[in-house]
């Protein structure tokens, strides 16, 4: 039997961005990438994971330390997470969506449904968030 030899990247734990370079910076992108044998975007990765460390988000709190507190594969878990320790940073749209799961009962798994003032922790329900996000698509 005849082996299929596979092409293109598989990696499957990457995304895909687009980035509008002048020509100059896109010259000296390839000459460093060249200069530190790596490839253009692996260039850009590094680069962007340093200016993340630069950036301030909040006073005291940089872009890469956000991202290491926040992040996880699932979009509605880091929602919640987001959500819960950084809503000034939300967008217009999921600061609407928090809102409706902070409303609705159905979102959370405990049975309080005061706004936390009691000290009880909701825990949010991560399945039912999963939808609601799918469907605000």
């Amino acid at each position: 039997m005849k082996r299929r030899r596979r092409t293109g990247s598989h990696l499957g734990r990457t995304e895909i961005a687009s980035v509008r370079l002048t020509p100059r910076s896109h010259f000296g992108g390839e000459l460093a990438a060249y200069m530190t044998r790596r490839t253009l975007s692996s260039l850009m990765e590094v680069a962007a994971a340093a200016y993340l460390e630069q950036v301030e988000v909040l006073p005291g709190l940089t872009a890469s330390q956000l991202m290491d507190e926040v992040w996880h594969p699932d979009p509605a878990e880091k929602f919640v997470r987001m959500a819960q320790r950084y809503p000034t940073l939300l967008s217009h749209d999921q600061l609407l969506l928090w809102e409706k799961v902070q409303r609705t009962p159905e979102l959370w798994l405990s049975a309080c449904i005061c706004p936390c003032t009691c000290g009880h922790q909701r825990q949010p329900d991560l399945d039912k968030i999963r939808e609601l996000i799918e469907r605000s698509r």
